[in-house]
């Protein structure tokens, strides 16, 4: 498949990420955002965000410490969840080793929000709420109210013997 952008063309095969991959390991200087052992999707990722093709998010944690992500412009709730989960991963991955977070728990206390929005619908795209290249997204405790029905009572366990 070949996309063409401002008199280039961007080809999307294995040989040209390879050859990609090459020549960003000997030259640090061309994406200087591009981390020690890239894969293909971060290259990927990379390159979509210089040609304009991608939305860099700032996203801010509750310590007030923030990361970057890229995702697509057309993107979901759930493939920005992915992306900051895949980030935060390897964030912590380098400064602590392999340490493992329950993302269930993590998305069950906290959600995201853009200004006063509360990004909680999964299959919410992006823009439909007003996200845009360059914004920030931020962690916020997630609080539903039982009249949204939401919460549901814990169902009774018998045991059986």
């Amino acid at each position: 498949m070949e996309e063409q952008q401002e008199g280039y063309y961007y080809r999307r095969s294995t040989s040209h990420y390879a050859a990609l991959l090459s020549t960003l390991a000997q030259d640090p200087l061309l994406l200087p955002d591009v981390p020690d052992s890239p894969d293909l999707a971060t290259v990927d990722a990379l390159v979509s965000a210089e040609l304009g093709n991608a939305m860099r998010l700032s996203v801010v944690r509750m310590d007030a410490s923030s990361f970057d992500v890229l995702v697509p412009p057309t993107a979901t709730v759930r493939s920005l969840k992915a992306a900051i989960t895949k980030r935060i991963n390897e964030l912590e991955e380098q400064e602590l080793g392999h340490r493992h977070f329950s993302w269930r728990h993590v998305w069950g206390s906290f959600c995201l929000c853009h200004g006063n929005v509360k990004l909680v619908g999964d299959s919410t795209v992006l823009r439909d709420v007003g996200v845009r290249d360059r914004d920030q997204i931020r962690f916020e405790a997630h609080v539903t109210s039982r009249e949204a029905g939401l919460h549901s009572r814990a169902k009774r366990r018998r045991v059986w013997r």
